[in-house]
């Protein structure tokens, strides 16, 4: 029943489990210079990903054929 209500909710699950992640990397200090060079990257690095993937996501909706794209195909 548990596993059930997950599935039938994984937008929102998704949405929100984003918008957690989000939060847990803008929460992270900006790098110093005298930080480590692989916090500098995981801190770019996750900054990247966190700003790409609304993008991606928005970009890769637009090449699905939606229920009302009729014309198309």
């Amino acid at each position: 029943m548990f596993w059930d209500y997950l599935y039938e909710h994984r937008a929102v699950i998704a949405v929100v489990a984003y918008w957690i992640f989000s939060n847990l990397v803008e929460s992270l200090d900006t790098p110093q210079p005298t930080d480590s060079r692989r916090y500098k990257y995981w801190f770019t690095f996750l900054h990247s990903v966190v700003g790409s993937l609304p993008r991606i996501l928005n970009t890769k909706s637009k090449w699905l054929p939606g229920p009302d794209d009729t014309k198309n195909g």
